[in-house]
């Protein structure tokens, strides 16, 4: 209780959230990481470090809305590969945390030869 009058609410709740979307951007690269078809933006990946993607966040009473971009390569499928991916991802989070996705939004950004 202490850490929290210390630290003021805005400030706690700002890094509470800021590690559960850490937490959200591992379970993303995890699944990304796990597809052949599927790679992390260069252009987005922090310092180049494909371990590393940019997401937005919203998290709202545990349910979480989650937009990311990936690149595709070519011959994949996309529409199939997004589904499974966000199918994948939706599991991983609400296997392994207390919230419940509402809707993870996908952009394909490059399609790699």
């Amino acid at each position: 209780m202490w850490y929290y009058h210390k630290m003021g609410k805005n400030k706690l709740e700002k890094q509470v959230n800021n590690r559960y979307t850490e937490l959200i951007d591992s379970i993303i690269i995890k699944a990304i990481k796990n597809n052949d078809a599927v790679s992390v933006p260069n252009t987005l990946s922090k310092d180049n470090d494909s371990s590393q993607v940019f997401s937005k966040v919203i998290i709202n009473d545990y349910l979480l809305e989650i937009d990311f971009e990936i690149d595709i390569k070519y011959g994949f499928c996309i529409t199939e590969i997004s589904c499974m991916l966000q199918e994948q991802i939706m599991n991983d989070i609400e296997k392994n945390t207390k919230f419940k996705v509402k809707k993870i939004n996908i952009r394909v950004r490059n399609v790699t030869i």
